[in-house]
């Protein structure tokens, strides 16, 4: 589950823009989307500094698993 969700944070990073990732939440350009866009590519980018297993063990322990 954590490299899924990791591999599609990413791929989703590379094929969109601006412009799509607002369309897909329904966001007016602007401030707030820029905000949160700019919080998207860190979040894409702070993922793969973790391999999948350490993903997995933290959402794991999030989850009461660990």
């Amino acid at each position: 589950m954590a490299e899924r969700f990791a591999t599609a944070i990413g791929e989703f990073n590379w094929q969109t823009d601006y412009f799509k990732f607002c369309e897909l939440l329904e966001l007016e350009p602007g401030d707030y989307a820029d905000e949160q866009y700019r919080y998207f590519q860190q979040l894409a980018e702070a993922l793969t500094r973790f391999n999948a297993e350490s993903l997995a063990k933290m959402i794991d322990a999030g989850i009461g698993k660990g």
